[in-house]
């Protein structure tokens, strides 16, 4: 098993969240996510959080020159501006740290001797 690094818990989160605006703009790519589905979700999302989030995701994409009239967002584009809002980030992994998983992990292995630690 691959550690996960609060890189990867984000892309995983970002990709659930573009997967489920993909999903409700009815693409036929669920490889692009249409401008308008973006800004329609920022309007229709009840949690003022995600909406104040979508609203500010849409305002970073539409910054771009490539944006501005519209067209499809691919998830790394998506990702990208992402990374730049004000967010929290990689939470399970901080989770677990704060858990001490390591450490209990650590005291099921079998201990080693004088020479390996």
């Amino acid at each position: 098993i691959e550690p996960l690094s609060a890189v990867d818990d984000d892309r995983e989160v970002a990709q659930k969240l573009f997967d489920e605006l993909v999903q409700d703009s009815g693409s036929s790519s669920p490889e692009v996510l249409p401008m308008e589905t973006l800004r329609a979700a920022a309007t229709k999302r009840a949690s003022g959080a995600e909406r104040a989030l979508l609203e500010a995701l849409f305002t970073a994409l539409h910054a771009r020159r490539e944006y501005q009239n519209g067209g499809e967002v691919s998830f790394p584009d998506f990702f990208e501006s992402l990374t730049v809002l004000s967010r929290p980030r990689g939470d399970r992994v901080q989770w677990a740290r704060t858990l001490g998983i390591e450490e209990v992990l650590a005291r099921l292995l079998p201990p080693g001797d004088v020479f390996d630690g």
